[in-house]
């Protein structure tokens, strides 16, 4: 058994034991994130002024007060986001529907704040952009948990491109719009880029990696992988919808007007028959 409660208050006398305990899990789980990062956790959840974002916690714990997991939200209210900075569960101990509890109740925080959604980090499962090719399956596993709930890797932006050459791994930017299924604008998502690279990696990211990656954002981005598509639809109507609309010319339409029976193995060879035959 296990409950999901919210910190705002770091010193409260309530949440000392949890916050050391969490400074720990960071400690074993991101041993790559610098001591005084997480020493700072407690000062910008009491100082969003200076962080320019409002940071809180979310917790799993038990009925004797040990943690199970938690997440870290980061809320930039003037760009109406929240960015899931961190989440992990207890190493060692029993994790089941722990991960999913605590981002459910994320998903819960930012809808309640009228957010467009969360943002966060994932390593990437594309072997082209890692050295270290060993978590690739694990990196998989990741990205598919989040799938789960419509969450999905911005593409076609340099968002992924190292800040370093030898950065291994970049993260894509994943973008949970907590099932609204609208559209994410270009000129928001430029901001957005800035913002978190701004903010959350003043001191990592020089001035000309946040405009290169701002300045990739061309078009309006939010896009599914194909893959999603190919489980519901044949891979013969998807390559014959590529076909079609790379051929027309703008104001231009195909409609079907002869309906062919269908036979898979002698589909229409003229593309305006084919629309009828699908």
């Amino acid at each position: 058994m296990f409950r999901i409660r919210k910190i705002t208050n770091p010193y409260l006398e309530g949440n000392k034991h949890a916050m050391e305990r969490i400074k720990e899990i960071i400690r074993l789980q991101f041993p790559g994130i610098l001591e005084k990062q997480i020493a700072d956790i407690s000062t910008q959840m009491i100082n969003p002024l200076k962080a320019r974002y409002h940071t809180s916690i979310v917790i799993a714990d038990d009925l004797h007060g040990n943690i199970r997991g938690f997440a870290i939200l980061l809320f930039m209210s003037d760009l109406k986001f929240c960015y899931l900075d961190l989440m992990s569960v207890t190493p060692g101990r029993a994790t089941s529907g722990v991960g999913g509890a605590i981002y459910e109740k994320i998903r819960e925080e930012a809808a309640s704040l009228d957010t467009i959604g969360i943002f966060y980090e994932c390593l990437p499962d594309d072997p082209a952009l890692c050295r270290d090719k060993s978590f690739i399956n694990l990196n998989m596993k990741r990205l598919a948990f989040y799938e789960r709930y419509g969450a999905y890797p911005i593409i076609n932006t340099l968002y992924e491109q190292p800040v370093k050459g030898e950065d291994d791994c970049p993260p894509y930017l994943v973008y949970d719009d907590l099932g609204t299924m609208k559209p994410l604008p270009s000129k928001d998502l430029k901001k957005i880029y800035r913002a978190i690279l701004e903010r959350k990696y003043k001191n990592y990211c020089p001035v000309e990696y946040v405009n290169m990656v701002v300045e990739s954002v061309r078009n309006e981005v939010r896009e599914y992988p194909q893959k999603h598509i190919l489980e519901i639809h044949d891979h013969g109507y998807l390559n014959y919808f590529k076909r079609v609309c790379a051929g027309l010319k703008p104001g231009k339409s195909v409609y079907p007007y002869v309906f062919p029976i269908r036979n898979a193995t002698r589909p229409p060879k003229e593309l305006s028959v084919r629309a009828g035959y699908y």
